[in-house]
């Protein structure tokens, strides 16, 4: 019978902070004024740096304004906001305290639908962890620390997230995987897509030098795990997983997990 290791430090950190990021997210939910508009789609582009910590990134935010709306706030955490632009045009915005607030040059009715696109960088909080002492990255909830969004589980929408990541990372994200491509300095750019409306906070994705096993829908990665460590710790998932498709009556929606 395969050893199993025992709960880490670094479990047990990464657990707390979880705890946390729920927390965090939670609250800032719940401070957040959002009312003006619904979010219905983020498309992504991040390229993170896993040795300075940092991430560059893009995102094109589709809205559908709820009432007159003459501007719009989003969550950035520590993210620096470079330019937003709906067209060719920029918006002028202001940053405060963990948002930015844009100011619409054309105020939109309401049911008017309109595309923002954002540009920014900076140093993610806790959303976005990056370990001193192994080559990974991964994100714990609240996603506004690494992309600009709404941080309100009332607020649902669909997701294409591109990450550029080392080649030599095994990556896992949310939703169903796209191509995979190499790009001129040798990293790959992977995709997913989530096509069934979700909150901000369930986006995310994981990278780094993982040992990966394969049964059926469940992809099973761990880092300090062998593979027949890790199809020991998981030998019940499945089954699991079947238990509750039978007594809610519905069956998991996606491929793979």
């Amino acid at each position: 019978m395969p050893h199993v290791p025992r709960a880490t430090p670094a479990l047990l950190v990464t657990l707390a902070l979880i705890i946390t990021g729920q927390a965090e997210a939670a609250a800032h939910s719940q401070s957040s004024d959002h009312a003006t508009i619904d979010v219905v789609h983020y498309d992504a582009t991040l390229d993170p740096d896993v040795q300075a910590g940092t991430v560059v990134g893009a995102v094109r935010i589709r809205i559908v304004a709820t009432t007159r709306a003459d501007e719009l706030t989003l969550d950035r955490g520590a993210l620096v906001i470079g330019s937003v632009r709906i067209g060719a045009v920029d918006q002028r915005f202001d940053l405060i305290e963990r948002q930015v607030v844009v100011h619409l040059d054309s105020p939109l009715p309401p049911g008017a639908t309109r595309e923002l696109d954002v540009a920014y960088h900076g140093t993610p909080r806790s959303g976005l962890q990056f370990p001193t002492d192994r080559s990974q990255v991964y994100a714990i909830f609240t996603t506004s620390d690494w992309l600009p969004s709404v941080d309100a589980s009332h607020d649902r929408a669909t997701l294409r997230l591109r990450v550029t990541l080392p080649a030599e990372l095994t990556v896992a994200g949310v939703g169903k995987a796209g191509p995979v491509s190499t790009t001129a300095d040798g990293r790959r750019m992977h995709e997913w897509r989530l096509d069934q409306p979700a909150p901000s906070y369930t986006f995310g994705f994981a990278a780094g030098r993982f040992t990966e096993v394969t049964a059926g829908r469940l992809r099973f990665l761990g880092d300090g795990f062998s593979a027949a460590e890790l199809r020991q710790v998981f030998s019940d998932t499945d089954a699991m997983l079947r238990f509750f498709e039978r007594r809610a009556g519905v069956p998991y929606p996606h491929d793979t997990y």
